[in-house]
């Protein structure tokens, strides 16, 4: 499934705490877009993944953790973030959180 509108930043809580990756991302296009975020620790198999507003609706990490940490990697040597699906290294010029509420809006 590809993934679009890639953001990711590298977070630390506090001083011991463990580092993670904290990514956005959507996945399809027009009303069957689905807007989600997921938090990567180190360590193969350690990712969640959830959708925003929709807690209920489960993903499974396997199917998007390989790309998401390749992803990430990308994101830390470069800064920038990514549409994969049309052009890695394009610049997101629209946050992923004002396409989630724009996307929200359109009639059923």
């Amino acid at each position: 499934m590809p993934i679009h509108n890639f953001d990711c930043r590298y977070h630390r809580n506090g001083v011991r705490g463990e580092g993670f990756h904290l990514c956005t991302f959507s996945i399809g296009r027009g009303r069957s877009a689905r807007c989600l975020g997921a938090v990567l620790f180190d360590g193969d198999g350690r990712c969640a993944i959830f959708h925003y507003g929709q807690i209920d609706e489960r993903y499974r990490a396997e199917d998007f953790e390989p790309e998401l940490r390749r992803l990430a990697a990308a994101s830390d040597e470069s800064g920038q973030s990514f549409d994969h699906a049309t052009n890695e290294a394009a610049r997101q010029e629209v946050s992923l959180l004002a396409i989630c509420d724009a996307l929200s809006h359109l009639p059923d």
